[in-house]
């Protein structure tokens, strides 16, 4: 066996780039979930990392966190005449809230996450809907606008209630 003496003789440079690619992440993905997923083409800086990787091992999933925002959907409720949005929380959206009646809509509220908004409108019934969506340095993107449950502000007297017979049940063989 010959054995050489790397002072004297040095082994060829090890070889990174053949059979390699460089990508962009999602740096949050990575940190917090250990997935390897591509970055959003909207992502903010602070949220790409690039990597070398093998070609066999690029991701092919791709984030759509910026460019598609999405969120659970709110909850609404009702206490003392004034409606109540919860939103849900994210660090990157800010939101649309819409107050609907008979086809007509006015924008409530526009802004960075709160926790609740909070609106007092006329009495009769309403629809809310909430649209997230994300404002970076690239460009703005909107996500789907989500619909909540209808909601009744004010006192209407019920229609009265129709005794509907019970047919169910009866014994339709020894009439």
């Amino acid at each position: 066996i010959l054995l050489r003496n790397y002072s004297d003789y040095l082994p060829a440079p090890l070889d990174t780039e053949s059979g390699t690619v460089s990508v962009d992440i999602d740096l949050e993905e990575y940190e917090n979930n250990n997935r390897l997923i591509l970055a959003d083409e909207l992502s903010p800086a602070y949220n790409v990392k690039r990597v070398k990787l093998r070609e066999t091992a690029e991701p092919k999933e791709k984030s759509t966190k910026f460019s598609r925002p999405t969120i659970a959907k709110p909850q609404i409720s009702v206490t003392e005449n004034t409606v109540n949005v919860q939103l849900c929380q994210t660090k990157y959206y800010a939101y649309i809230v819409k107050r609907y009646k008979n086809g007509d809509f006015e924008v409530i509220y526009d802004g960075k996450w709160k926790e609740k908004i909070s609106d007092t409108p006329p009495d009769g019934v309403y629809t809310y809907s909430v649209t997230p969506y994300y404002s970076g340095e690239k460009a703005t993107s909107y996500g789907a606008e989500i619909k909540l449950d209808a909601v009744k502000i004010g006192n209407f007297d019920e229609p009265p209630q129709i005794k509907i017979p019970d047919i169910v049940e009866k014994d339709w063989f020894n009439m």
